[in-house]
């Protein structure tokens, strides 16, 4: 445990019950693993973790903040004491302590939250003739496998497992457009820029005739 400055009790204050450690439950399964008070821990954009104490005690109030306010959504789990989930909506620190019904304070643990690149992609042209190779283009820093889930004039098709930084489109003419990237980390991200393309018709193979 560690003292914390006195900016977070400035915070919305949410009670939920009891904290010896920091617990983080690393996937949507009961998997959890331990979070020392001042560890720093890495998350996707927008993710949503789940906190608990460990070995919460019956009759104290934990009191959860976050800093800044705004750095996400703190949501009590009414059913499990001492436990909380946090949307995360942009970098901050998740603070904890915990009150006795005689009035007693423990010192404040905390844990400091980083995201992680979003992914992203890019068609390598933005018009294209059909004898020609239309590419995804993935960021230098991008972690694989990656999965890419795009339209064909508006069917919807994936391709999953690319460890490259470019690869090459499935040919059919016409439009292109890129509505999701998943990485590695199991981020997800929607390309806003470059993300549509076009393969012009295949021409016919022509044949010159005497009249």
């Amino acid at each position: 445990m560690c003292n914390f400055v006195a900016d977070f009790y400035t915070q919305k204050h949410y009670k939920v019950t009891s904290m010896k450690h920091f617990l983080l439950t690393l996937s949507a399964a009961a998997i959890c693993s331990a979070v020392s008070a001042q560890e720093t821990q890495t998350v996707c954009p927008g993710a949503v973790k789940n906190y608990h104490i460990e070995n919460p005690t019956a009759n104290s109030d934990y009191v959860w903040s976050l800093f800044p306010e705004d750095a996400g959504i703190i949501i009590p789990d009414t059913e499990t004491h001492g436990r909380i989930s946090v949307e995360w909506k942009k970098e901050g620190t998740l603070s904890v302590h915990e009150e006795t019904t005689e009035g007693c304070k423990s010192e404040t643990s905390f844990v400091k939250v980083k995201f992680l690149t979003p992914p992203s992609a890019e068609f390598d042209n933005a018009e294209i003739c059909f004898t020609e190779n239309l590419q995804f283009v993935f960021p230098k820093n991008s972690v694989p496998p990656i999965k890419v889930t795009y339209t064909i004039n508006g069917e919807e098709k994936t391709v999953e497992d690319i460890k490259t930084e470019k690869y090459t489109v499935e040919k059919n003419a016409g439009k292109y457009r890129i509505i999701k990237v998943t990485d590695g980390n199991g981020c997800e991200g929607v390309p806003q820029e470059n993300n549509t393309a076009e393969i012009a018709p295949e021409l016919k193979t022509l044949t010159i005739t005497k009249d």
